[in-house]
C-alpha cells in the first residue's frame, strides 16, 4: 500500500544568543526548555533548532510557527528576532 506523503508543518525553534552577559554564564546554560517542547510536539511537525551562541539565525528560512526561548538576559534580542519572522509574516510564540 502506498502512502501519501505528509505535508510536515515547519517549526523553528531559536534560542537567543546573550549579548552582553559574561562568558561564564553564557556557556553553561542549556536550552532545555525548546528541547521538551520538541520532544513533546507533534509528528506533524518539522522542527529546526538554532542556538544562536552557536551559529546565526536565518532570518529567510522557511517556517509556519517561530518559537524563541529567552530568560531575561536575552529578552531584547529574543524580540528583535519576533519582530523580524513576524514582519513576514510568520506567528511567532516567545517563552
Amino acid at each position: 500500500m502506498d502512502q501519501k506523503p505528509i505535508n510536515k508543518k515547519r517549526l523553528l525553534m531559536i534560542f537567543p544568543s546573550f549579548e552582553g552577559t559574561p562568558l561564564f554564564y553564557r556557556t553553561f546554560i542549556p536550552p532545555l526548555g525548546l528541547l521538551t517542547i520538541a520532544a513533546l510536539t507533534s509528528p506533524e511537525f518539522d522542527i529546526a533548532f538554532v542556538d544562536e551562541r552557536i551559529g546565526p539565525v536565518d532570518f529567510d528560512a522557511p517556517a509556519d510557527i517561530v518559537a524563541v526561548s529567552a530568560m531575561t538576559p536575552q529578552a531584547s534580542r529574543a524580540y528583535d528576532i519576533a519582530d523580524r519572522f513576524r514582519a513576514r509574516g510568520v506567528p511567532v510564540v516567545l517563552g
